[in-house]
């Protein structure tokens, strides 16, 4: 119950605090998701360069090809690694915001 209390008083001392912590971990988590799912063309690249028999994940990637790059070993690694950049800025953010705020409802 005392969480509970601690909650409805942090919600109304700190409503944006606490939604912007809120909003910033959940698209945290869907951009570590999509992350994940940027690992199985790289695989399938390696198992099968021509990409015949790819999985339905790497099927999908033809996005991939929407946006200007092409469907090669070095266009899945960028992709991999512009959502691994993408992912790390978040959390750096998602932990600066998290300091910033117990720092402000110690002070405030």
């Amino acid at each position: 119950m005392k969480g509970l209390v601690l909650f409805r008083d942090f919600f109304r001392r700190f409503p944006f605090l606490l939604a912007a912590n809120t909003l910033l971990l959940i698209v945290q988590g869907m951009i570590g998701a999509v992350s994940i799912f940027t690992v199985a063309p790289i695989i399938d690249f390696f198992i099968n360069p021509s990409l015949e028999h790819a999985s339905p994940v790497t099927r999908q990637a033809a996005v991939i090809r929407a946006i200007g790059l092409p469907m090669t070993l070095g266009g899945f690694l960028s992709v991999f690694l512009g959502f691994q950049l993408l992912k790390s800025g978040f959390v750096i953010f998602a932990r600066h915001l998290s300091k910033a705020s117990s720092w402000t409802t110690k002070s405030g």
